[in-house]
């Protein structure tokens, strides 16, 4: 007995990449930051997964693409709705060392906040933008965060 009796009839969406390719543009990311999935500790594993399931996803739906800078690092623009200022793209750059200080204000066990944090200094947007998101685009951002978070 699995998950699949919760499967809502009639949801099918239109999907932008194949499966195969979304989960390329999944891999591209991972091979980038030099994250092997095989080698996480085997008790996380299932979040992991569950994680990387969510890019797939999304990039399946187009609201997640990676792009290159001119210095061969990683972009990736994310697609969301219902933004305050209108606009209906985030862009995060690639992380450095000195972003990932912005969390060094939180507690370990502060995650939303140390995530937002990051995301917020990686986009140029600050936090705040990030805590507006809702439904499939927080969820879509809090997972492109873990991997910034393992990278």
């Amino acid at each position: 007995m699995g998950l699949d009796k919760w499967a809502i009839e009639g949801d099918e969406e239109k999907y932008a990449l194949s499966e195969e390719s979304a989960a390329g543009c999944v891999k591209e990311l991972l091979k980038f930051y030099r994250i092997k999935p095989d080698k996480i500790d085997k008790k996380i594993a299932p979040n992991i997964s569950q994680t990387l399931e969510t890019l797939q996803e999304a990039y399946r739906l187009g609201t997640l693409e990676n792009a290159r800078n001119e210095d061969g690092g990683i972009m990736v623009v994310q697609t969301v709705k219902g933004r305050k200022d209108g606009k209906d793209t985030i862009t995060y750059r690639e992380p450095a060392g000195k972003d990932k200080r912005v969390m060094d204000n939180y507690e370990p066990t502060e995650y939303y906040q140390r995530m937002q944090a990051l995301l917020g200094k990686l986009s140029g947007l600050g936090p705040d933008i990030i805590g507006e998101l809702k439904r499939d685009d927080l969820r879509v951002a809090e997972a492109l965060a873990l991997v910034f978070f393992m990278g």
